[in-house]
């Protein structure tokens, strides 16, 4: 059986306003960040719980009366992950903690999601008919992620997983950072359609590797450079816009890869 255990702080405070002037608006951002209200202070308090489990420590949970509702026992096969719920979008600041979120080096990431977005994934869940052997693999992965694949979108991360059944192929190699495709997120947009619009069934078509395309040398040669999975770029031959699109999606390269150039 899958064990999964998630430690759940809720925040609710909008994000703040930042100043123009950038050294005034990264001082703003880092305060709110570690305000009462902020994420910095759900980690802390969700990771206080999940330390004493993984310490082997008996949990007692009590209501806001002081009521004693549950315990948690520890279990040696039971995964415990910190998890920040808020109610507005920090975009960035949550989906790449490695911006500004402090932690000991032996802690793990926390999983920081809104609650939009929170809702959004359980209904795509549902109607995959995943469970929590999905789940655990999702965050799990999600986790190691930080500071290496960025989006501004908790559901670019969740697309993609849906996609390639993993996150191994974006750990790969000697890239630096990842910027993920914010198509992937649609898969949730089908869902809906399907669920409360009558759009058509979603299939779930796996697709890996997943294709990268080299930033730098795209912006050089004024066209998307395909590179491998070690970082080694593909062939250079000029690709059409009305051919199929090397990175294998079935569509044709001016609406696809080649979109913009």
């Amino acid at each position: 059986m899958v064990k999964l255990c998630l430690v759940a702080e809720a925040k609710a405070a909008p994000p703040t306003e930042p100043f123009r002037d950038p050294d005034k608006a990264f001082v703003r951002l880092k305060r709110a960040f570690r305000a009462e209200t902020g994420l910095q202070k759900a980690f802390e308090q969700a990771n206080r719980l999940v330390s004493r489990l993984n310490n082997g420590e008996r949990v007692f949970l009590h209501d806001a009366d002081g009521n004693q509702v549950g315990l948690l026992e520890p279990n040696s096969a039971r995964v415990a992950i910190a998890t920040c719920v808020t109610r507005d979008n920090f975009g960035l600041l949550a989906t790449n903690l490695s911006l500004l979120l402090e932690k000991d080096a032996g802690d793990a990431y926390p999983w920081a999601v809104n609650v939009l977005d929170l809702w959004s994934l359980a209904e795509g869940w549902e109607y995959l008919k995943w469970g929590s052997k999905q789940l655990r693999d999702y965050l799990e992965q999600r986790i190691r992620l930080h500071g290496r694949v960025i989006s501004d979108d908790e559901l670019d991360y969740a697309g993609s997983f849906i996609k390639h059944g993993s996150f191994g192929d974006f750990t790969k190699g000697k890239r630096t950072v990842i910027q993920l495709n914010p198509d992937y997120s649609s898969v949730f947009d089908e869902i809906y359609r399907h669920k409360y619009l009558e759009g058509p069934p979603v299939v779930l078509e796996r697709t890996a590797p997943p294709v990268f395309t080299d930033f730098r040398e795209s912006l050089r040669q004024g066209r998307p450079v395909i590179v491998k999975s070690q970082g080694e770029r593909a062939s250079r031959r000029k690709v059409g816009r009305n051919e199929l699109c090397p990175c294998d999606s079935g569509k044709k390269f001016k609406k696809c890869c080649g979109r913009g150039f």
